[in-house]
């Protein structure tokens, strides 16, 4: 992911300085979303690593647990989209 955003910085900064946000709403959401879900995946970790077991551990994981679900369906979302233009991607590395 952190190389997908590297390669694809421009789009990312045309959309917010041209203000076409509205137009690429999946897109962001997406990008939020997996963002969201790195951050409630990791945080847990760091709390286990410094030795405390709280409840706050758990928290994390459980909202880890429930955006994932929605970041799964924007992500099919995402693909099923952009379908026909894998379909022609593949065909023209076959050639």
């Amino acid at each position: 992911m952190i190389y997908h955003t590297y390669v694809h910085w421009k789009w990312y900064k045309g959309i917010i300085t041209k203000h076409l946000i509205g137009k690429n709403r999946q897109v962001i959401i997406l990008s939020v979303l997996f963002l969201l879900v790195a951050v409630t995946g990791l945080i847990p970790w760091f709390i286990d690593l410094s030795g405390s077991t709280s409840i706050l551990r758990m928290l994390f994981i459980e909202i880890h647990d429930k955006i994932t679900f929605i970041l799964i369906v924007f992500f099919i979302l995402h693909f099923v989209k952009r379908a026909k233009w894998y379909a022609t991607a593949y065909k023209k590395l076959n050639r």
